[in-house]
């Protein structure tokens, strides 16, 4: 702040210090102020207005103009620039001075899109410089051109002029150390990397190549900003890489970068940009489906009108047009036609405004198109209300197929329980058998000792009791050999003696367990289907599931529903 006091003291004591008069260095101290801090500006231009030179006085008046231009305040920048023509003879001998007034004054009517006024203020200026202006007052006014043919859809034009003034720039011999000219050609680099994104814009598939020079160039700009610490264009490189981003229909990217323009020409006041910024966030909202946020500013925008304040009624007319999108996504076609109609007639309203005749073949075929849409929509409208009708003969059908389902799934659960039942009192009666050692004798012959059979089968309780068989790894060979027994004589005894083979004695005492385990521990409901096999001692969920609904005539989800 005191660096900032100290510097308009200077240019103050500057500013009427004798011998100055003729000097038309406060020019140069306007355009350093407006790129550091636009309230500086905005002083000393006020103080210039004090001045007793004509001369200061008249750039005063048209820089104030300027500084309300960037707010989007033309009535008071229109009050500004008369006073500025009032003090000096706008035909006079100072060809720089006068084309600076006129510079700015271009500036004012390119901002309302008045292109053929701007460019024919532009034309007076270069004229009357005639090589006799500075090389940035001629760069400005060139570039100004450039913006305008850019605007205009000229963009080829608009490249030209840009690549043009990028090589005079860099033959200047002090260029490098030179920190305006180092701004101006920023500023050069930042228009070229958008004029070749609208060109790709315009035509994607003969201009294809030209996203990438826009990327080029953005990442250039971005560059040279950060090396040479110069922040004034970074809400318009930023808006080119969204561009780049959104084009390329990556929408979250572009969502970002919309983001930060948004942020910085808040905080610069620059009304119209942070319109445009929410205009383009809403925008990739719609594409990414978040069609709440898009419909709010779409009509925010509509019922502030702001589009009309900045004379784009072309925005204006695509809030309509998306509001009318979003409507038809969430099924409301009779406001999808109410806005789609809207559109049409804003568009109309646009063209008329614009009276661009360059565009009215690729405008009566949009129009066309729309109309056509617009049709499609009305039938689609008129469909859904026969359907409608259709529906309510469904809802019943479909009602008395609920109730049939019901009905029958009922019948299916009571079948499940009595199966569950018959499953457990199944289980009760291996575990009291297995626990009484009761002696199941197959009618073949079994060379088996009885003794021997006995104790294997104690043994294998034990393991029973132990619970071993929730181990991974537990089969008929870890178990024989946990036993200190081969795994022929388990099996036979296990098939002899419990009328099963050792694998089904081996699931049903998984199963059981996990049966059993279900009904006491209430936490056990929560598990996954994985989580369970595992507790059961499984390493396949497809075997546990497998065996689990052989024993239950259920699976393990059904019986944990049933629970």
């Amino acid at each position: 702040m005191k660096v900032k006091v100290i510097f308009l003291v200077f240019l103050t004591i500057n500013l009427f210090a004798d011998g100055q008069q003729g000097s038309i260095n406060f020019i140069d101290d306007y355009y350093h102020l407006l790129s550091k801090d636009k309230d500086s500006a905005s002083i000393y231009c006020d103080q210039l207005t004090k001045s007793s030179s004509k001369d200061k006085r008249a750039f005063g008046y048209s820089g104030k103009a300027h500084l309300y231009t960037i707010k989007s305040k033309y009535k008071i920048a229109d009050s500004l620039f008369s006073k500025s023509e009032q003090v000096i003879n706008m035909a006079s001998d100072k060809p720089e001075l006068i084309s600076n007034i006129l510079y700015l004054k271009a500036l004012r009517y390119v901002e309302t899109h008045e292109y053929d006024i701007a460019l024919h203020i532009l034309d007076n200026a270069i004229e009357l410089c005639q090589d006799n202006c500075s090389f940035i007052l001629d760069n400005n006014i060139y570039g100004t051109m450039g913006r305008i043919y850019s605007m205009s859809k000229n963009t080829l034009k608009a490249i030209e002029i840009s690549r043009n003034s990028l090589e005079r720039f860099e033959n200047q011999p002090n260029f490098l150390i030179d920190t305006n000219l180092k701004t101006q050609y920023l500023k050069e680099l930042a228009r070229i990397s958008s004029r070749t994104m609208n060109l790709y814009r315009k035509d994607t598939i003969r201009y294809k190549s030209y996203i990438d020079s826009s990327k080029i160039y953005t990442k250039k700009s971005k560059n040279f900003a950060n090396q040479n610490h110069i922040n004034t264009y970074d809400s318009y490189i930023e808006a080119c890489f969204a561009d780049i981003e959104f084009y390329k229909k990556k929408f979250n990217k572009a969502k970002k970068y919309y983001r930060t323009v948004l942020y910085i020409d808040k905080n610069n006041e620059k009304s119209k940009r942070v319109a445009q910024a929410e205009f383009k966030i809403a925008e990739c909202d719609f594409y990414l489906d978040n069609l709440d946020d898009a419909k709010a500013t779409f009509l925010k925008h509509i019922e502030n009108d702001i589009w009309s304040e900045y004379q784009l009624l072309d925005y204006r007319a695509m809030c309509f047009d998306y509001l009318s999108k979003i409507y038809k996504k969430n099924g409301d076609l009779n406001k999808a036609i109410e806005y789609s109609e809207t559109y049409l007639k804003e568009y109309k309203d646009y063209l008329a405004e614009k009276n661009d005749s360059d565009l009215n073949v690729n405008n009566k075929m949009h129009l066309e198109s729309r109309k056509r849409e617009l049709n499609a929509l009305k039938k689609e409208s008129k469909k859904q209300e026969q359907q409608k009708q259709l529906f309510l003969v469904a809802t019943l059908v479909l009602t008395i197929i609920i109730l049939s389902l019901v009905t029958f799934f009922l019948i299916k659960n009571k079948k499940t329980k009595k199966n569950i039942k018959q499953l457990n009192d199944r289980i009760e009666w291996l575990q009291k058998n297995t626990s009484n050692q009761e002696k199941v004798v197959k009618t073949t012959t079994s060379s088996l000792s009885d003794k021997n059979a006995l104790e294997l089968i104690e043994k294998l309780k034990t393991l029973e009791d132990e619970e071993f068989f929730k181990d991974p790894d537990y089969n008929l060979n870890t178990v024989a050999k946990k036993l200190q027994t081969n795994s022929t004589y388990l099996s036979k005894t296990v098939n002899d003696y419990m009328n099963i083979s050792f694998v089904e004695y081996s699931n049903r005492l998984k199963i059981n367990s996990i049966v059993q385990r279900l009904k006491i521990e209430k936490s056990l409901q929560n598990y996954t289907i994985e989580a369970l096999a595992r507790e059961a001692g499984y390493k396949s969920v497809n075997s546990f599931n497998y065996n689990f609904k052989k024993l239950l005539k259920v699976t393990p989800s059904q019986y944990l529903h049933q629970l």
